[in-house]
């Protein structure tokens, strides 16, 4: 059981479709970094609520082309195409205290930071950063039912946002750097919500750290769960729909390594999605020249090549970089 009281911090991940499709190549020949920089002061000019940003690559502070610093370094294209960090107003604090008594009378829930990062492959990742406190008991069984009836009561709120962002950023970007997608007339939408789950061991009443583990996530295979860990005092338990980090060392609150690791399950969830797209893209071009190749124009043959060649070259680089 986790014990009355208790509080720790629930982040929602959640991938969603752009219909953005940036032209890499050609940022990539000119300056992604000087592009980023006009595009931000075009959204700085009217912000709305929030702060749009970006983190331009950094030389290593030790000059080495490779070290053990993973926090910082410069790369041949920036993870991001650009970060909108959203403000959270007492209107939409109440509207998800409204979605949480829905659910459950003896958890609150308070939005700490909600930002959407957007890369240039069609795709983005919203964060929902929020802080929970039990005021009663509750076993691991009720806290997981909670989180996954939240998770699809934010869904909504979470498109309402994606939406709003992206008719910005489309808004401030120019033409010549958007590629002619037939997907691009489609709605920005969200794909899925994974959560992390953030539990202080010392707020539950057993210190077996599997069980509390094999309490939340669901094995991947048969050898079992995998503490994919690196940092001590910190156990990081990741599965599909939900990850779970145990901590046992109370001063790692609000640590670099929360942040990086909700980066990390983020950008993976967004390249995954980014890849799927254009693995969905691909077979429908294919079967859609297979079952008219022998009623097609030669010239309309030539169209039909042209647009499979571009999703190949589309592929190649975003799986290079």
């Amino acid at each position: 059981m986790f014990k009355a009281n208790s509080s720790s911090y629930l982040t929602f991940v959640g991938p969603f479709k752009t219909q953005l499709f940036i032209n890499i190549q050609e940022l990539i020949h000119s300056g992604y970094a000087a592009f980023q920089n006009v595009l931000l002061e075009r959204l700085q000019q009217d912000p709305g609520n929030g702060i749009w940003r970006y983190f331009s690559n950094q030389p290593r502070s030790s000059k080495l082309s490779f070290d053990v610093d993973t926090y910082q370094g410069e790369t041949i294209t920036p993870r991001y195409l650009m970060e909108f960090d959203y403000l959270p107003d007492a209107a939409l604090q109440q509207k998800v205290n409204e979605l949480t008594g829905n659910v459950s009378a003896d958890i609150k829930i308070k939005i700490d930071s909600i930002s959407l990062k957007y890369m240039d492959s069609g795709t983005g990742t919203i964060y929902f950063n929020t802080e929970y406190l039990l005021e009663a008991a509750k076993s691991a069984g009720e806290i997981k039912d909670f989180h996954e009836k939240l998770s699809s009561l934010l869904s909504e709120m979470a498109n309402g946002l994606i939406v709003q962002c992206t008719a910005k950023l489309k808004a401030a970007l120019p033409a010549w750097c958007l590629l002619k997608d037939e997907r691009s007339a489609a709605q920005p939408v969200l794909a899925w919500m994974h959560w992390v789950f953030y539990v202080a061991a010392a707020d539950h009443d057993d210190s077996n750290i599997k069980h509390i583990a094999n309490s939340f996530i669901s094995r991947l295979d048969d050898n079992g769960l995998t503490d994919a860990s690196i940092i001590e005092g910190l156990h990081f338990y990741p599965s599909i729909g939900n990850s779970l980090v145990i901590y046992t060392d109370p001063g790692l609150v609000s640590n670099k390594h929360f942040g990086a690791l909700e980066g990390m399950v983020g950008y993976l969830n967004c390249n995954w999605l980014a890849m799927s797209e254009m693995d969905k893209k691909l077979f429908y071009q294919i079967n859609e020249l297979s079952r008219n190749n022998h009623i097609l124009k030669l010239k309309d043959l030539e169209i039909k090549y042209n647009l499979i060649h571009d999703t190949f070259e589309q592929i190649t680089l975003f799986k290079s970089i």
